[in-house]
């Protein structure tokens, strides 16, 4: 009986285009948080490397 009902659910051609349709967009969205965490991280140490320069040159005035 269940082996009937799991076949039945991945003949449908609603189920495969769901799956198909999720094999597709699961990688697509783990590579854009992925691209989003890199560019995070950039411009984090951007941001460090600019305070660190505007200190090193306000020091330099002082």
């Amino acid at each position: 009986m269940k082996s009937q009902v799991k076949n039945l659910i991945f003949t449908s051609l609603r189920a495969r285009l769901i799956l198909l349709v999720l094999l597709v967009i699961v990688p697509m969205l783990s590579l854009i948080v992925y691209h989003g965490i890199e560019e995070r991280s950039k411009d984090r140490l951007e941001a460090l490397n600019d305070a660190r320069r505007l200190a090193r040159n306000a020091s330099m005035i002082l």
